[in-house]
């Protein structure tokens, strides 16, 4: 079974900010590297995105750069800032701690190693 979307707020702001974390993108560049990264298993709609865009501009976890493009069109990059790098190692707490929960009741123990970033079943 595939999701497909991505619903909770704090959830697309951990993927979004996980994304810009590599790179500076704009809107859509987003949309399609997070269904690659997540191998088709998440697809970001942008009337999701855009609104947790701006509420992560508000609170200074992100910040933006217009570039021209063809025709007079400008293209918004988006940069995660250091405060928003900051909020993304919580963010990555709170979700591994929440699925880590999940799992237990499901009967899973699952062990992550947070410097190889491996997620193993015990």
């Amino acid at each position: 079974m595939r999701l497909s979307t991505v619903t909770s707020h704090s959830n697309i702001a951990l993927l979004v900010l996980s994304i810009l974390s590599h790179e500076d993108m704009y809107g859509y560049q987003m949309v399609i590297t997070l269904r690659e990264k997540s191998q088709g298993y998440y697809m970001l709609r942008e009337s999701s995105m855009y609104p947790t865009l701006y509420h992560l501009m508000e609170k200074g976890y992100i910040s933006t750069s217009r570039e021209g493009i063809v025709n007079k069109r400008v293209r918004v990059y988006y940069h995660i800032e250091e405060k928003g790098r900051q909020y993304l190692e919580e963010l990555k707490k709170i979700y591994l701690d929440s699925a880590r929960g999940v799992c237990s009741v499901l009967g899973y123990d699952i062990k992550l190693d947070p410097v190889s970033g491996t997620l193993g079943q015990e």
